[in-house]
């Protein structure tokens, strides 16, 4: 829900034309089990409206692989994403009615009815696939952090509401170390929601058992894989010599209770009673409550000491290549941070290798240059830079405030003798926004590293999901552009 992102619509120029291809052979593998004849099928493959087609700009002119699939599926495949919004359009009209097939291509009488029930089915199939197809853009990225945030909200006593936000995730598992707690903030919880619940368990404790623990009796041999004493640490590694110290010597005042908890819930301990052997009832109040303890957490979502959330999240997923791939760095010399587009997603839904293709097309080695009079000098207003590398400007958007913003340009090619300026050809440097801005703080010394791939996984009652995700991480050291101006050669 966080991460999937919508399925390109039928006129945005960057969507994946297999995607749209294997869905309009599903489509005619649907109309040939209903039992529709095969004229019909193949006047929809044939129909003009419905017909894949390369889409405008850039993408397709840099792209081998796409327009090689193109030539190949065009005219025995539909558009799946034009079919699924026509058929959207008809089988469910807005001002109600009956459900009924596009005007083209024209079905007989006797296979309407056939026509009608397979395309529902698409429909269901497709949503349950991919989603509707939208041009928006998943509303839980922000494009200036590079990264999602979102909020969940959970109804209290009295009704009061609970908001937890994960205002930096970066992508990947989800935990309740990924939220905190937004004290006054509202999300309109109804009064639908479930309302609080008191959960009562008997549990038996366990110690708390790791490799490398102290024994608890005397002359019991320890276990020599790991030796806890031999960890060395300066007087100024406080954390170090307070693991080794926890580690040695509170260890065995620690128990673990396995709390059996739905997900999906906010928890909030409220008693603790322990029986021991004699009978005795001692109740065990919070780490929050005790006489210099308030400042120690664990396991509570900040800022509150007696809370819990346990996310209704996925436990793995597996994850394909990435379709896209940027890396945000920066370059002192000329003063600017580098977007580099290394992977641009393929029409024939593989990648573009950006990177691979400028050292393809710029592989050779210039000659060393000969030596010249003074006559020969020649002035460069610039050093050309590849045509993947998109820069980023600092600007101040206030002139009144120090704020700094990454404001994205274009760097000035020369191709096949044409002034040109580059552009992304992907979705993670917002090709379609002219004014996209980056926080400066976002793009650290050591960079950034995006991607966009798709993720599989099942839910707790088996179904099967796949959606497209981004992920955000260290880009590691890369070499400068090497861009100057005023030169002369």
């Amino acid at each position: 829900m966080v991460e999937r992102e919508p399925v390109p619509a039928a006129a945005d120029p960057r969507r994946d034309l297999r995607l749209a291809a294997e869905a309009g052979a599903m489509f005619l593998r649907m109309l040939e089990r209903a039992g529709v004849a095969a004229e019909a099928r193949a006047a929809f493959a044939a129909e003009p409206a419905f017909a894949l087609a390369a889409p405008p700009g850039d993408a397709a002119a840099q792209d081998d692989a796409g327009r090689r699939y193109l030539a190949i599926a065009a005219g025995r495949l539909p558009d799946g994403v034009r079919l699924y919004e026509a058929l959207a359009s008809s089988l469910r009209p807005p001002g109600g009615g009956g459900p009924r097939l596009p005007p083209h291509p024209p079905v007989t009488a006797a296979d309407r009815p056939k026509a009608i029930a397979a395309s529902q089915a698409y429909l269901a199939w497709f949503e349950g696939r991919w989603g509707t197809p939208s041009a928006a853009a998943n509303p839980a990225w922000v494009p200036e952090r590079m990264e999602y945030a979102f909020a969940v909200a959970a109804a209290g006593a009295e009704g009061s509401e609970l908001v937890l936000s994960a205002h930096e995730h970066h992508g990947g598992p989800l935990d309740w170390y990924s939220f905190d707690a937004d004290i006054g903030v509202t999300l309109g919880s109804g009064p639908e929601d479930p309302p609080m619940d008191v959960v009562s368990q008997t549990l038996m404790p366990a110690p708390v058992r790791y490799p490398g623990i102290a024994a608890d009796r005397w002359w019991q041999f320890e276990d020599a894989s790991v030796n806890l004493s031999r960890v060395e640490g300066d007087p100024d590694e406080l954390l170090r010599l307070l693991l080794v110290e926890f580690a040695l010597l509170y260890a065995n005042d620690w128990y673990v209770m396995p709390v059996d908890a739905t997900p999906g819930a906010v928890y909030h301990l409220s008693s603790l009673v322990v029986t021991d052997a004699f009978g005795q009832h001692t109740l065990v109040p919070h780490y929050a409550e005790t006489p210099g303890q308030a400042d120690w957490r664990m396991y509570a979502v900040s800022p509150s000491d007696d809370l819990l959330f346990l996310p209704p999240v996925l436990a793995s997923s597996l994850h394909g290549d990435p379709v896209e791939e940027v890396v945000l760095m920066r370059d002192e010399p000329s003063n600017l941070v580098w977007g580099v587009e290394t992977l641009a997603p393929s029409l024939a839904g593989g990648t573009i290798d950006r990177e691979g293709l400028h050292r393809r097309r710029d592989g050779s080695v210039p000659p060393p240059p000969a030596e010249t009079s003074e006559d020969e000098l020649r002035y460069r207003l610039a050093t050309p830079v590849p045509a993947h590398w998109i820069p980023f400007q600092a600007v101040r958007m206030d002139p009144t405030k120090p704020d700094i913003r990454l404001r994205r340009a274009a760097a000035l090619l020369d191709e096949d003798g044409a002034p040109t300026l580059s552009r992304p050809l992907g979705r993670l440097l917002e090709p379609d926004r002219p004014d996209l801005s980056l926080f400066e703080e976002e793009v650290p010394g050591e960079g950034v590293r995006l991607v966009r791939e798709y993720q599989y996984a099942r839910w707790a009652d088996g179904s099967t999901l796949l959606w497209l995700a981004r992920r955000k991480g260290p880009g590691g050291p890369r070499a400068g552009s090497g861009l100057r101006f005023d030169l002369v050669e």
